[in-house]
């Protein structure tokens, strides 16, 4: 009995010792360090991988609308050739305004007076960014129900909503009229002038438009200046920080892209329109425009991911540019 009782004994487990219990901890605490490390870098390379995404898509989107925007400018309906002012010329010299200038720009106009003689309040633009504005009428306009002259009534064929103070035109082919309206009678769609309007200038005696023996195709438009630039964004990122972004003013001014910092406009410059080279000649900053003819505007946006995701714990950027052929280079009035 003894000797069994003794083996018993030896045979019950003694635990574990302390050298035992300290390797244990410690290559728990080595695996659990391990883990950390996986997951952080996961989480890494996850913030970069959309912060990458982020900026891609921001500088595409830009780049989508600067260039729609671009290749519509100059569209003023059936190729005007002739300019009947209605308003005394009120609207030359305006930049937001002015139908001469269906592309118009601004280098380096990160300045509060730039974004007050521009129309864009108390923006806060990007020092160094570009402003550049895209004319062109909307859409396709509105028909006559009648054809138009000084003596009668101008009225629509469509429903037709312009908002106050927006610049209307009567666009015929070989005829463009710039006048102002006051109010559009419903259902009728019948147009009063606003006082403004010069009514002899608008419509010289014998002319009418939409008169079959004169200009056709006659449409009622107002027109559309959108002007873009690079301003202080509504939201921080993830460090707290102020971001920048795209905005377009047509009327009033919406953040259409965040995370763009920086946009830079050339323009291709033909000297000599009435050749048969339509090439640009030269590119040159909104300033340098002049009296030239417009062919081609050049954009390069500067991107960021916004939030910083970076080796350096910063917004990661890229620059991407694009050169658009304008379809209506100049018009002629």
């Amino acid at each position: 009995m003894r000797r069994w009782a003794g083996r018993a004994a030896r045979a019950r487990p003694a635990g574990f010792s302390l050298l035992e219990l300290l390797l244990a901890a410690a290559l728990g605490v080595l695996t659990t360090a391990a883990l950390a490390q996986l997951f952080v870098s996961n989480a890494r390379a996850t913030a970069l991988q959309t912060g990458q995404a982020r900026l891609q898509e921001s500088a595409r989107l830009a780049l989508h609308f600067l260039a729609d925007s671009a290749r519509s400018a100059g569209y003023f309906g059936c190729g005007p050739a002739n300019l009947a002012d209605g308003l005394g010329g009120t609207w030359r010299g305006d930049p937001l305004h002015d139908l001469t200038m269906p592309v118009a720009g601004a280098d380096d106009a990160g300045h509060a007076d730039e974004a007050r003689s521009w129309g864009l309040g108390n923006r806060e633009l990007k020092p160094g960014s570009d402003i550049v504005l895209l004319r062109r009428i909307e859409g396709l306009g509105h028909d006559l129900a009648q054809p138009y002259h000084a003596a009668g009534d101008l009225v629509l064929a469509s429903s037709f909503a312009p908002e106050p103070g927006q610049l209307t035109v009567l666009s015929a082919c070989g005829q463009l009229g710039v006048l102002g309206i006051e109010t559009i009678a419903r259902p009728s769609g019948r147009v009063t002038l606003a006082g403004s309007v010069d009514i002899d200038a608008l419509a010289p005696a014998g002319f009418a438009y939409g008169d079959s023996a004169g200009p056709a195709a006659t449409v009622l438009a107002t027109v559309v200046s959108e002007v873009y630039f690079v301003a202080r964004g509504r939201f921080v990122n993830n460090r707290g920080d102020p971001t920048w972004s795209l905005w377009r003013k047509a009327g009033r001014a919406d953040e259409v892209v965040s995370g763009i910092d920086d946009l830079q406009v050339l323009y291709g410059i033909d000297p000599t329109p009435n050749d048969a080279d339509l090439a640009p000649r030269r590119y040159v900053t909104g300033d340098g425009i002049g009296a030239g003819i417009v062919r081609a505007v050049y954009f390069r946006v500067t991107a960021s991911s916004v939030d910083a995701v970076g080796e350096e714990d910063r917004p990661l950027a890229q620059t991407v540019s694009q050169t658009v052929a304008l379809r209506n280079p100049r018009v002629p009035i």
